[in-house]
């Protein structure tokens, strides 16, 4: 597979790591597309940075924090 044929959701096991990864896909009931889709989106919450990129930043915490706010119905 070429460096461009990867999918949002190989990136996102790739930034994320295997259990933060799959912590995400679990908080939205296992829906890939939902997941990738909020992996790749800015999030007040998280400074208008997306998961991805705090993920970059090794900022792993913040993002297993907004997770448990999701979890708990908590939006920011």
């Amino acid at each position: 597979m070429k460096k461009g044929d990867e999918n949002k959701f190989e990136i996102m096991y790739k930034t994320a790591g295997k259990e933060l990864a799959d912590k995400i896909v679990s908080v939205f009931e296992g829906d890939e597309n939902k997941a990738e889709n909020w992996y790749c989106s800015s999030c007040v919450a998280l400074e208008n940075l997306s998961p991805k990129e705090c993920c970059k930043a090794k900022k792993y915490f913040q993002v297993e924090k907004e997770l448990g706010r999701i979890e708990h119905g908590i939006f920011s």
